[in-house]
């Protein structure tokens, strides 16, 4: 959380008091906060939270766009092997019936 000093800060009129309960580990993490009272590292905390929850939101959501452009991708390429599949026994069945057609007619005088 230390230095990022670039971060957008939220000015809002501090007007909820609240008292709270937390895990020393919680707290320690807290205090590594920017800011010089506990208040005021547990806001830039929240704040910090804040951006990096709308980030993380407009990351998901490009991944779950790029997932479906894959996803297509897959499918399109899924039809071309089956396709292929199809083409290839329709081939081995014309090559078959060649073979049989030209097969050496074995006389015997």
């Amino acid at each position: 959380m230390k230095g990022n000093t670039k971060r957008k800060k939220i000015n809002e009129i501090k007007t909820v008091n609240a008292s709270v309960r937390l895990k020393p580990t919680v707290y320690e993490y807290v205090m590594r906060a920017e800011g010089k009272s506990f208040n005021e590292k547990f806001n830039n905390f929240a704040e910090f939270c804040m951006t990096r929850e709308a980030l993380l939101r407009n990351l998901e959501e490009s991944y779950q766009e790029r997932l479906k452009q894959l996803q297509c991708q897959v499918d399109q390429l899924d039809e071309r092997i089956e396709k292929s599949k199809s083409l290839k026994k329709h081939l081995t069945m014309a090559y078959e019936d060649m073979q049989e057609l030209y097969k050496p007619v074995n006389k015997r005088y």
